[in-house]
């Protein structure tokens, strides 16, 4: 990769955005990564991290307007230039406390560094014309052209905005987007094998300032997002993973004995497997399945450093026969899917998805339910999960398992969940949250008993 022998945030924020914009990626997994490897200080860090998911959120809008002040399509500009130029208007336009001249400048600075004379030229007269008219920009009348409105100002693709203006109206498709776009908590589920929520509580507010418990879950804590959570004694310690409060309550639909036999499939990088070992008191047996080795590598250190030992891990495809006995007490399918209900955490998934096939994803997802289905016992539990509200991937599928699978049924879920969490469960029994309602991701859960 170029250029990782200069120093700087903005530096290293240009290396992320670039190596995410061409290879793909997590965020968060590639920012950990460049973090674990790195001298950055804490402050460092926090603002790599602003600058990365603050152009990530907004790219949209930052492609519009550099394109209005460019004349030129971004297809045709290098992408270390179009990534630099991100970062500067990002800067201008929603960093208050980074000086104008700041942002123009280091922004300069790169394109030196990663370009040639007429690309320094270019990118110093954008800026600074964003810069000079940045409070005069006219952007597309809502009432005119809404679809044009919310893509581009709230920074969401066209496909994907005219996919919910056709099942929501326009108030409630932009109030999915602000959510989106809006700055989440860092959620984390306290493991209370090695401690309590108040002792966790309690030490965390020694380490950072703000702490608060979760609304939903009694097992979790908000914590300010951007925190370096890898460098805290207390996550060293393994007193805690980061899982957001949605996904917690997942484990919770599913709440196995601790002398139980659990198959988890598509565990990986493992919250929901580790809060199940939890819940199980490190008792039982827990076959976690992932389809990537390294994925599963994750999951693996993860229970290493929360100190669970009931977790047997195998790399497979849940779609084809499965090396197993047909004698599970609990099942959990948390399920590949668009994972559209998790935006505001990575909001790089909306540029790296082109329009779905939800067809397609959710015959994948019934081919994996009806695949591990008889491997549940008589009177045993499997709960469905995906980090999405679309219908076709979610309640569509087990309407559609349940009407080949009649031997299952919906089971009540709320002897399982904290009593708070009942305001998630709707009349067909399923679980759902939703960022801009209840200020968590977007979960989609089911629990299903097998009749016979």
């Amino acid at each position: 990769m170029r250029g990782t022998k200069s120093k700087g945030e903005r530096n290293e924020a240009l290396q992320v955005l670039y190596m995410l914009d061409t290879q793909g990626g997590r965020t968060d997994e590639t920012l950990s990564s460049l973090f674990i490897k790195s001298g950055l200080t804490k402050r460092d860090k926090a603002f790599i991290t602003q600058l990365v998911y603050g152009v990530l959120r907004w790219r949209n809008r930052l492609d519009w307007i550099i394109e209005r002040f460019s004349n030129r399509r971004l297809k045709k500009i290098s992408p270390w230039i179009v990534n630099i130029l991100r970062l500067g208007v990002y800067q201008l336009l929603f960093l208050d406390k980074v000086p104008s001249a700041a942002a123009v400048n280091e922004s300069v600075t790169l394109a030196r560094r990663y370009g040639h004379k007429g690309t320094v030229s270019f990118v110093n007269a954008i800026l600074r014309e964003v810069d000079r008219s940045k409070e005069k920009i006219d952007y597309p009348d809502k009432t005119k052209d809404p679809t044009d409105y919310l893509s581009i100002f709230h920074s969401h693709p066209r496909w994907l905005i005219e996919r919910w203006l056709k099942r929501y109206d326009f108030d409630k498709v932009e109030k999915i987007c602000i959510a989106n776009n809006s700055i989440p908590p860092l959620t984390i589920r306290v493991n209370t094998l090695k401690t309590t929520v108040e002792k966790l509580k309690r030490e965390l507010e020694k380490e950072i300032i703000f702490v608060k418990p979760c609304y939903y879950s009694d097992e979790g804590l908000r914590l300010k997002f951007g925190i370096d959570f890898l460098s805290l004694d207390s996550f060293k310690k393994g007193l805690f993973q980061v899982q957001d409060e949605a996904s917690i309550l997942i484990s919770n639909l599913l709440s196995p004995l601790p002398e139980s036999k659990v198959l988890d499939i598509c565990a990986a990088p493992g919250g929901k497997t580790t809060h199940i070992a939890q819940m199980m008191k490190n008792r039982g047996e827990i076959f976690a399945t992932d389809l990537r080795k390294g994925r599963l590598l994750m999951l693996y250190e993860n229970c290493r450093r929360l100190g669970i030992k009931n977790v047997k891990m195998f790399c497979l495809d849940a779609t084809k026969p499965l090396p197993f006995k047909k004698d599970f007490d609990g099942i959990l399918v948390d399920a590949p899917c668009s994972s559209f209900g998790v935006l505001r955490r990575n909001p790089d998934i909306k540029w790296q998805k082109s329009e779905l096939n939800f067809d397609s994803l959710s015959k994948i997802q019934l081919k994996i339910l009806e695949n591990i289905g008889p491997f549940l016992k008589k009177g045993g539990i499997l709960v469905y999960s995906i980090c999405s509200n679309e219908p076709e991937e979610s309640r569509e599928v087990i309407k559609k398992f349940l009407q080949k699978n009649k031997d299952f049924l919906i089971d009540d879920p709320k002897p399982y969940l904290p009593k708070k969490a009942w305001d998630l469960i709707n009349n067909d029994g399923y679980s759902e949250s939703f960022p801009y309602n209840h200020e968590m991701d977007g979960f989609f859960g089911v629990r299903l008993i097998k009749k016979h």
